[in-house]
């Protein structure tokens, strides 16, 4: 019974090594190296997005709602590659409800940013 147990940790030790070896490896690009991409441009939930162009790069905004910290940007040189600029909102402290302190405010928050150059 121990050699089975071992030989079967074993196992599990092994199969969580080459899952930890391949997990940075999988990083998502729509960049396919040769002039073109693939869609989805980025990877995961960027609701009402805004684009501007200011001299060489491109700068997005996306709602971020009640998420902080909030309206995140990004910049691009192509609109394929892109890269995190910062946010707009380090927090929310007009309340100490968006912290989840004595309540939610989870309807409240930033919703459909629009990005602007002056």
């Amino acid at each position: 019974m121990n050699k089975f147990l071992f030989t079967l940790s074993c196992c599990f030790w092994n199969a969580s090594l080459n899952a930890q070896s391949k997990l940075g490896s999988d990083v998502y690009t729509s960049d396919k190296g040769d002039g073109t991409f693939k869609n989805p441009i980025l990877w995961g939930d960027w609701p009402d997005p805004d684009i501007i162009r200011v001299g060489d790069y491109f700068y997005f905004v996306s709602t971020s709602m009640h998420y902080v910290p909030g309206s995140p940007i990004l910049k691009s040189k192509d609109l394929v590659n892109w890269e995190m600029g910062g946010y707009a909102l380090d927090r929310y402290d007009e309340d100490p409800r968006f912290d989840m302190n004595g309540g939610t405010m989870y309807l409240n928050g930033s919703w459909a940013n629009t990005i602007r150059h002056h």
